[in-house]
């Protein structure tokens, strides 16, 4: 039973100030032109947002053990942009502020469960980001006490690495990072990951320009926790396909589409577990309070001028 308890613990989801390495691959950029896109994000000192995410899971572990799940989740997280620092880095928080799930499990005994709540919810998470993503530092409040979030510890970034700024329609590059998974789970999970990027359009969705780039990842993923209960070692191999929709004036991502595999081998308790975890999430903004009366926005789409920034 506790060798069960330890596998969910892992996959379902229950500072030290790490950098973040990166390996630019070589080649020569291609010429922009009057089709070019340029994408980076901008967040000012102040800005708040939230985002609400829904989410998939479909969790198939191995006939050891023979236990499968679905998982339907709602979350609401907010990102405030607590300073911008000397040479342009944004400095974000990062909290869980609700989720509700349902849990489903697949194999028998059947049973069905419903939370409304969770541990993640109480930690802050620090991220400071250049304006094509590359984590600079990653830190949380608490580190020391364990714990996993809702999602998992390969969960899908909000904001991915773009890497690149500017492209032109159609144009591709590969970009290759180590990222710490800080906001995951504790101790972090580390992902190599290599995204393949490729500009789409710029687009109108009900009277507001949008400009959408799409990326194919695949990775490599690492999690180790040490403890006489619950400790072992997870891998995984990810493949993802995501699309990622900003807002052409403001520099904000708006809607991110991803679907992930994940294939996982799991060591605990001298036993070896392996199996596969499906996930397909959306992030959409919900609002943006900002000191600057023309980038406040709301979920309907439109400028929130006259809306106040606290």
């Amino acid at each position: 039973m506790r060798y069960v308890v330890a596998v969910m613990l892992f996959l379902a989801g229950t500072g030290l100030v790490h950098a973040q390495f990166r390996i630019a691959p070589g080649g020569t950029p291609r010429p922009l032109g009057k089709d070019t896109i340029c994408f980076r994000y901008d967040f000012r000192a102040g800005d708040t947002l939230v985002y609400d995410m829904q989410a998939f899971d479909s969790i198939a572990v191995d006939k050891a053990i023979s236990e499968s799940f679905r998982k339907q989740r709602v979350e609401r997280i907010r990102v405030i942009c607590d300073s911008i620092t000397s040479n342009g880095d944004m400095a974000l928080s990062r909290q869980l502020l609700a989720m509700r799930e349902e849990n489903y499990r697949l194999a028998s005994p059947y049973d069905t469960t419903r939370r409304a709540s969770h541990p993640w919810t109480s930690r802050v998470h620090r991220i400071a980001i250049d304006s094509l993503g590359h984590r600079r530092t990653v830190s949380m409040h608490d580190e020391r006490n364990g714990g996993v979030s809702p999602g998992g510890l390969f969960h899908p970034q909000l904001f991915p690495i773009l890497d690149t700024s500017c492209g032109r329609q159609n144009q591709t590059w590969l970009a290759v990072d180590t990222v710490i998974l800080v906001e995951n789970a504790a101790p972090s999970p580390v992902l190599v990951q290599q995204n393949y990027w490729r500009v789409v359009d710029v687009l109108d969705t009900l009277g507001r320009a949008v400009k959408r780039i799409q990326f194919t990842q695949s990775g490599t993923g690492a999690y180790e926790v040490s403890g006489t209960d619950v400790g072992g070692r997870v891998t995984s191999i990810l493949a993802s396909f995501g699309v990622c929709t900003f807002d052409q004036a403001l520099n904000i991502l708006l809607h991110h589409y991803v679907t992930s595999e994940i294939k996982f081998t799991m060591l605990a308790g001298g036993r070896e577990v392996t199996g596969k975890h499906f996930v397909t999430a959306q992030y959409t903004l919900r609002s943006l309070r900002s000191r600057d009366p023309r980038r406040r926005w709301d979920a309907t789409g439109t400028p929130a001028a006259g809306r106040s920034s606290k």
